[in-house]
């Protein structure tokens, strides 16, 4: 018959034999059915692919933690990380912002610029504003733009016509239903690798903005802002971030 004791004994020893990894509880991450591929691919309002599970599929590996991706509507995304339905928006940048200091952010992941395309038809210079007066421009449904862009888009001196996808707007400008269209470059380089439809269409030369790339992170994370911190520094030092990019161009 063992005694307690020797039962004691056991465990401890067998405690020493077995390795001990740091496990984070699960984290949540927030995609949207509105992201363009290759940010997402999305099935049946699963999120399958593309540039955001990519990312964090590197971070769960790095770190140890479960991940699920949880397919939240745009005007919600913000309040889910700031009660912690949800902790962490990849694609995501404190310029966007009034008070960002709600949040936790990484260092920048990538750099991106707004850029405008043309069809070859009906191709004209984009160098300038004045380039796009009375110029009909097929812009995505709740995106708020810039400066001196949106101005003109007040003042009507530029037609802003919204629709819910990228796709749509490369439709309607192959039509010639709208004079340009305005997108993010990772999406429009994309776009046109898959479509190999890069005869057809012309990236413009004007920049309608740049900025920095970052995951934005709830303060209500299991995981500790440090170890997410690192992970992601860890991805954009080694080039994988880049690859991740690259892969999809």
């Amino acid at each position: 018959m063992r005694t307690p004791g020797l039962i004691f004994y056991l465990i401890v020893f067998i405690s020493f034999l077995t390795p001990v990894s740091a496990h984070h509880d699960g984290l949540i991450v927030s995609f949207g059915s509105h992201y363009g591929e290759p940010y997402a691919f999305v099935e049946n309002g699963r999120l399958v692919g593309g540039i955001v599970k990519d990312i964090m599929d590197e971070v769960a590996n790095e770190i140890d933690v479960e991940i699920s991706y949880e397919n939240i509507p745009r005007a919600r995304m913000d309040n889910h990380l700031l009660t912690g339905k949800s902790h962490v928006l990849v694609l995501s940048s404190p310029r966007w912002y009034t008070n960002p200091e709600q949040f936790l952010w990484s260092e920048t992941l990538f750099r991106e610029s707004g850029r405008y395309v043309v069809s070859v038809q009906n191709s004209f210079s984009v160098a300038d504003y004045d380039d796009l007066t009375g110029k009909r421009i097929g812009t995505i449904r709740g995106y708020r733009y810039p400066g001196e862009l949106d101005e003109r888009f007040s003042e009507g001196t530029v037609i802003r016509d919204d629709v819910d996808s990228l796709a749509s707007n490369f439709k309607r400008l192959k039509l010639g239903r709208i004079d340009a269209l305005l997108d993010a470059d990772t999406l429009i380089l994309h776009y046109l690798a898959k479509h190999q439809a890069q005869g057809d269409f012309i990236v413009a030369e004007k920049i309608e903005s740049t900025h920095d790339v970052k995951a934005m992170i709830s303060r209500k994370s299991p995981v500790p802002f440090d170890d997410l911190a690192r992970a992601f520094r860890k991805l954009k030092d080694s080039g994988r971030i880049d690859e991740i990019l690259e892969h999809y161009r």
